[in-house]
């Protein structure tokens, strides 16, 4: 049996184009790419791909969903997903909470949710994990989260 980690989040990027900085979220790769992207990928990768992404830019209207976008300080939102084939240890899981943790180093971070849902695994028949990135307390210091974990042992 395979084991595969599937991963959702999204993360709402605040700020102000020509002040803030775009959000670096790494270099995908896919299961038919090159060797040479598969050398340059730097997103956590199952033996079939890596996780994918889609950054939108609001302001710019890229993708726009709405008539009216109204006047938010909002300045991208990210969709993260995949579904890692070979993928999910622990120190598999660990890689992707670095990774979230890694894309919105020196970013304004309104709200963020992740889902890590490992299934198939020899160590463990099924990992749930859900983060939220969140202030700790008004100093407006925020970082992720585990607000709901399972473990089946």
């Amino acid at each position: 049996m395979s084991q595969w980690t599937h991963v959702s989040a999204i993360i709402r990027f605040d700020g102000i184009k020509g002040t803030t900085p775009d959000p670096i979220l790494g270099h995908m790769v896919s299961f038919d790419d090159p060797t040479e992207a598969w050398d340059t990928c730097d997103v956590p990768c199952g033996s079939e791909g890596s996780l994918q992404y889609i950054l939108s830019d609001i302001r710019e209207g890229i993708v726009r969903f709405t008539s009216d976008i109204g006047e938010g300080i909002v300045r991208f939102t990210a969709a993260i997903w995949g579904d890692l084939r070979d993928y999910g240890d622990e120190n598999d899981v660990a890689e992707i909470e670095s990774y979230l943790t890694r894309i919105v180093d020196g970013h304004i971070i309104r709200s963020g949710i992740a889902e890590i849902r490992v299934d198939g695994t020899q160590v463990d028949p099924s990992i749930r994990k859900i983060l939220r990135y969140m202030m700790e307390d008004d100093s407006l210091k925020a970082q992720w989260h585990t607000i709901w974990e399972q473990s089946s042992e």
